[in-house]
């Protein structure tokens, strides 16, 4: 398969300082615990195609769980403060670390985001305030948007309380929404079954190569 043109970020990219975070999925229950992020699609990796998608990032943090489960991935980590919360502990263990001004948060089970989706973010995101997140139609993706350092406090309090879903974070804050069209961008492989079905028959993750040949 081709690979999508190279794109260049300096008229998209806003003047605040702005990293990319991959949520790697935690524990991956519904995936028998898998690591999401390894899994293939085409021949590539789900990390493969998501760095592909963020092309031209300066710098690129993976959230974890534990760190040694994703050494080999061989980008830098966060570990996550708040097991067991979800994404929103790993959103909020990203904007605790890093040195930037915001976040673009992308789970790792989303193999088919483009470039172009990227840049509209990207585009929409300069001059504003507050979260911005991807819709189609009346559906909000809350785990692909860009989630600046101000919204730390209300997402530390939202965890502190009890409050893991990262839709009520952007309720709670405020921000702006960006309509794109490409709903494919925007599937999560969740499970086993969804992983044929969008992505071939399931069994060509380097984890299931590693296990067939008992390394």
């Amino acid at each position: 398969m081709r690979r999508s043109p190279r794109i260049s970020w300096a008229d998209a990219m806003p003047e605040k300082s702005i990293a990319l975070l991959i949520l790697s999925g935690g524990m991956s229950t519904r995936f028998g615990n898998r690591r999401k992020i390894l899994l293939e699609c085409e021949g590539r990796s789900f990390a493969s195609r998501i760095l592909d998608a963020f092309e031209g990032f300066n710098r690129v943090y993976l959230s974890v769980d534990r760190e040694e489960k994703y050494r080999e991935l061989g980008l830098p980590m966060i570990e996550d403060k708040f097991p067991g919360c979800g994404p929103l502990g790993g959103i909020a263990s990203g904007l605790m670390a890093c040195e930037e001004d915001a976040l673009f948060v992308v789970a790792c089970d989303m193999p088919f985001v483009t470039k172009e989706a990227v840049r509209r973010m990207l585009e929409s995101y300069a001059g504003r305030d507050g979260i911005l997140l991807a819709a189609n139609g009346d559906l909000l993706e809350p785990l692909f948007g860009i989630y600046p350092r101000t919204v730390l406090e209300t997402a530390v309090e939202m965890l502190e309380n009890g409050h893991y879903r990262a839709r009520d974070l952007f309720s709670a804050f405020g921000g702006n929404v960006v309509q794109i069209g490409d709903r494919q961008s925007f599937v999560n492989i969740n499970t086993p079954e969804e992983y044929r079905m969008y992505a071939g028959n399931g069994d060509g993750s380097r984890e299931n190569r590693k296990a067939d040949s008992g390394s």
